[in-house]
């Protein structure tokens, strides 16, 4: 049976650039690049990562994920890509779930590689983000 885990990561950070990189069947697929900073299992981090997302007729958001993370110290590297889900919510804050693996994890962000963890990631208007992850386990 499949069953949530312990939370991971949790993370806040704002966007760092949009852009339109296509017109897909009458959607736009915008690319969305992040910075954030979180915590492992007690280690400090940061995050770059990019995703993008086409809307679907009705508000439904399809998105694809990925990017790498270092601890602050650099005793920990890691790379990570995932796909998800979202809706626009009110105030046009957009969440996300979906899921996501790490792979290539080192030193403090060992544990991580090949994880199976779910997402959930919210970003408003202003470009303020918020992500966590847990365990499947």
């Amino acid at each position: 049976m499949v069953e949530i885990g312990e939370l991971l990561t949790e993370e806040r950070g704002r966007t760092v650039g949009r852009r339109v990189v296509a017109i897909e069947g009458g959607a736009v697929k915008v690319e969305v690049t992040f910075h954030a900073r979180g915590v492992h299992k007690g280690a400090a981090y940061e995050n770059i990562g990019t995703y993008w997302s086409v809307a679907h007729p009705g508000g439904a958001l399809y998105s694809e994920w990925m990017g790498g993370m270092k601890t602050d110290h650099g005793a920990g590297l890691a790379t990570w890509r995932g796909f998800g889900a979202g809706r626009l919510g009110e105030g046009d804050v957009r969440t996300y779930r979906g899921s996501i693996i790490t792979e290539n994890a080192t030193g403090e962000l060992a544990s991580l590689t090949g994880v199976l963890a779910i997402f959930e990631f919210s970003i408003d208007d202003n470009g303020d983000m918020l992500r966590r992850t847990w365990e499947l386990s």
